[in-house]
């Protein structure tokens, strides 16, 4: 079926292309996507500095994220398109793997920066709203409180207590 140039109708892979073929156009169309990820969070980060959007600048961060991703997808795409040689008997195609593991340790750390940004944010105008250190220490035992509540429901409907 390898040289037939089946075109399977629902992925549209066409598998009478060559392995260069398929590399170049991911690499094109790779190429087209980290322009317009660049365009977007550009636009996306001065849209939420100029209309003091925290939601808009998270997401210019996770734009910035697909745009880095892009850059490794492309690396990835350039090692892989390597013949076989002495220490890689079966060619560079492993690296695929490595390279979506990495794209989503960046998406994590992404996911990660915008809690963690949002959370200090929360903790700041909850800070600024009381005063005292009782009232403080209230406070955060009140959001803590509050994402126990959340949490433990949550846990427990994930993993249901057995009945005995």
């Amino acid at each position: 079926m390898e040289d037939t140039g089946y075109i399977d109708k629902y992925t549209l892979f066409n598998y009478g292309e060559s392995e260069d073929t398929r590399y170049s156009r991911a690499a094109h169309v790779t190429k087209v996507s980290m322009i317009l990820n660049f365009l977007l969070t550009a636009f996306k980060f001065a849209a939420g500095i100029l209309g003091n959007s925290s939601a808009m600048i998270a997401d210019a961060a996770h734009s910035l994220s697909d745009f880095i991703t892009d850059i490794a997808v492309i690396v990835g795409l350039k090692i892989a398109r390597k013949p076989r040689d002495s220490t890689h008997n079966y060619g560079h195609g492993k690296i695929e793997t490595l390279a979506a593991a990495f794209i989503g340790l960046v998406l994590v750390a992404a996911a990660f920066g915008i809690f963690w940004g949002v959370f200090r944010k929360l903790l700041l105008f909850i800070m600024e709203r009381t005063s005292g250190a009782k009232q403080n220490r209230s406070c955060c035992s009140n959001l803590f409180n509050c994402g126990k509540r959340v949490a433990v429901p949550l846990h427990h409907s994930m993993w249901p207590r057995t009945q005995e």
